[in-house]
């Protein structure tokens, strides 16, 4: 999020290669500054953080599929996901932060489908201790796509708008050629 707002000052004020250098070497300067272990339980926290609330809102859903009306609770079901994934967006974008770019994918990937076991995982257990007769997988499966659909539309709004100020910043800042 950072190196956002930096492309953004740099691309307002169009600065010359040698202090987009400088810039560069400072934020190099102060990534080796910061302790590993500080970072690493950010990084794992919001892991956490994104279990627990998969845990609990897949557990609370079992009244809502209980209702026996499976299309009105599907409905519920993707208002509650859109809602939480909202909530948990931040947390999602800072485990992004972590990852290079060509990272991100398969990161989001395999935290969608971490996250869809806990989710399947939890609500199987609240239908078996409740008794109710429904389909696990596919009440997880939807609320966890729902979940998933405004981090993923922020995550594609923050890369394409980071690749269209950084092709602009390198089409104001040329490399000098050699004079033969």
């Amino acid at each position: 999020m950072h190196q956002e707002k930096i492309i953004k000052a740099m691309h307002k004020n169009a600065w010359s290669k040698a202090e987009i250098n400088k810039a560069t070497k400072i934020l190099q300067k102060a990534k080796e500054i910061e302790p590993k272990g500080v970072s690493l339980f950010n990084y794992w926290t919001n892991i956490f953080f994104l279990i627990a609330i998969i845990i609990v809102t897949s557990i609370s859903l079992t009244p809502i599929i209980g209702l026996g009306n499976e299309s009105f609770s599907i409905i519920i079901i993707i208002i509650i996901g859109l809602i939480f994934g909202t909530l948990a967006s931040h947390a999602i974008i800072t485990l992004e932060d972590y990852n290079s770019k060509h990272h991100r994918i398969w990161g989001n990937l395999i935290l969608f489908l971490i996250l869809l076991g806990f989710s399947y995982a939890s609500l199987e257990l609240a239908l078996f201790v409740t008794q109710i007769q429904a389909s696990a997988f596919k009440h997880a499966l939807v609320y966890k796509l729902s979940f998933a659909v405004f981090p993923v539309i922020i995550t594609i709004k923050h890369e394409l708008w980071m690749n269209k100020f950084l092709k602009k910043l390198k089409r104001k800042v040329k490399p000098k050629r050699k004079k033969k």
